[in-house]
């Protein structure tokens, strides 16, 4: 599922009957009723529900369930080459949804901004180049600050170290 949806569970036995059995489903957190036949769970990450099921006879049972968070996924590489081969030529960030870009920033190993761009949906961001003032950036290890905005609307910060491979 989506972050913030949620989905619906329901027990069911051939061996007991569940009208009249103990029922205990963990964990309790984001669920609508821990002791149903029928729960409405809507966890925040990926979770692994599990009921436990006890009847009058002492007959016990067992279910688990695994409701998968599909989120937004983000893609940042560590290396680019800038040489016009076509191939990696420039520092892209990739994702499997939409996502918003709030602020990017390179910067070199003296702490200089070399790169900077703002508000901008990353399908129209083409990326860095590896120039500084239209010319080549030399090759080296940069910095970068990415702060974005997805699907949900919550705000996610990166940062980290990109290698410019000539």
């Amino acid at each position: 599922i989506e972050p913030g949806d949620s989905v619906l569970l329901t027990l069911s036995s051939t061996d007991i009957d569940l009208n009249t059995a103990d029922i205990s489903w963990s964990p309790p957190e984001f669920i609508s009723c821990d002791t149903c036949i029928q729960v409405l769970v809507y966890p925040e990450e990926s979770t692994t529900y599990t009921a436990f099921v006890e009847d009058g006879s002492g007959c016990t049972a067992i279910a688990t369930a695994v409701v998968q968070i599909e989120g937004t996924d983000i893609y940042i590489p560590n290396a680019f080459s800038p040489n016009n081969d076509q191939i990696n030529d420039a520092f892209k960030i990739y994702s499997n949804k939409p996502v918003f870009i709030e602020m990017i920033q390179i910067f070199d190993r003296w702490g200089n901004m070399v790169y900077e761009r703002n508000q901008v949906s990353l399908e129209y961001f083409k990326g860095w180049d590896g120039t500084v003032f239209d010319k080549n950036a030399q090759e080296a290890v940069y910095v970068y600050q990415l702060r974005v905005t997805v699907d949900n609307g919550r705000k996610k910060f990166f940062k980290g170290e990109i290698h410019l491979v000539r």
